[in-house]
């Protein structure tokens, strides 16, 4: 029993700043956690996949810009969730292993080849790595979704969802999603599903990125800075923020990058005068 106590009071020493017992924390959580929202939605003429751009560590924000989605060949997509490290690791080396594949075949990768092999890596390593992913992409065959949870399994799906924001969200995905849909509903779709997850999850925010991949074999990226709000509390608060210039929708500009969510100012009450907090 001494011994831990002198044991214990020698961590606190050793750790006293805070600098230090951040990363002293980190290093023992494993690295930086993805506390994220992704998805990714099937249309009549390709695929959809976005995510939001929020990184977290615990209930601190290490990133508000990240781009969780990374891509594995011209046509597929892949939206990463789990441990920050180990989803890069895995998505560089399925990448190129892809690349090496292709040039063997002398052709295009299909999205069950690229699912497969992550899903083969990421089991492989299951006990090391906290891996889930969303495989998105287009082939010859047409558009294609494969979800690789923890556990790696590989499971085709016409829509999934993934990541912490996801469990606030089924409900509406289930009631929402139609089948056919034009890429112009499912841009929507996939916008208003993860605008909802940012809102009621504290690990994910920030921006909305967005892959849309057709049949044609194009990929168009596009970045929302501006997401829907559906509280009322909500949309008043990003009101007031852009009145205040802290909210410009047509471009991110640096200083959003590390603005508060909330707007400083305090409403005054009547014969007084308003003050900075």
């Amino acid at each position: 029993r001494p011994f831990k106590r002198n044991q214990t009071a020698h961590k606190m020493q050793a750790f006293a700043t805070p600098e230090q017992a951040f990363h002293e924390a980190l290093k023992a959580k494993g690295g930086v956690d993805l506390g994220t929202s992704i998805m990714a939605c099937r249309f009549n003429g390709g695929v959809v996949c976005g995510s939001d751009s929020r990184t977290s560590t615990g209930s601190y924000v290490a990133n508000r810009i990240t781009d969780k989605l990374t891509q594995l060949t011209p046509n597929i997509y892949v939206c990463r969730s789990g441990s920050s490290a180990d989803t890069q690791i895995l998505s560089d080396y399925v990448r190129y292993f892809l690349e090496m594949h292709s040039l063997e075949l002398d052709n295009r990768c299909s999205v069950y080849t690229a699912a497969h092999m992550l899903g083969d890596l990421a089991y492989q390593y299951k006990e090391q790595m906290q891996t889930s992913f969303l495989v998105a992409g287009v082939d010859s065959t047409g558009p294609h979704i494969f979800c690789v949870p923890l556990g790696s399994p590989v499971i085709e799906e016409p829509w999934s969802i993934g990541g912490s924001g996801s469990s606030y969200i089924y409900g509406h995905c289930d009631a929402t999603y139609r089948e056919n849909m034009t890429q112009d509903e499912c841009i929507q779709f996939v916008t208003n599903a993860l605008s909802l997850a940012m809102q009621r999850d504290g690990s994910s925010g920030g921006v909305i990125r967005l892959a849309v991949m057709t049949n044609d074999f194009k990929v168009e990226r596009r970045l929302i800075t501006d997401p829907p709000s559906f509280s009322r509390a909500s949309t008043a608060c990003k009101t007031a923020r852009r009145r205040l210039g802290l909210l410009s929708p047509p471009a991110l500009s640096p200083s959003l990058v590390f603005l508060p969510r909330f707007p400083l100012f305090v409403v005054s009450a009547p014969g007084r005068a308003a003050r900075s907090p």
